[in-house]
């Protein structure tokens, strides 16, 4: 873990585009989840 805190720590744009990412995943699984319980609040 503390080799790969200091490879982040090392290449700012590669944590930048990895912050990104992860943060546009979370808001996609969000987004799925609060369609499928409005769809699921329908039946």
């Amino acid at each position: 873990m503390k080799s790969y805190l200091r490879f982040l720590s090392r290449n700012k744009l590669y944590t930048a585009i990895e912050v990104v990412g992860l943060s546009i995943a979370l808001a996609f699984v969000v987004f799925i989840e609060t369609f499928v319980a409005g769809e699921l609040g329908y039946v």
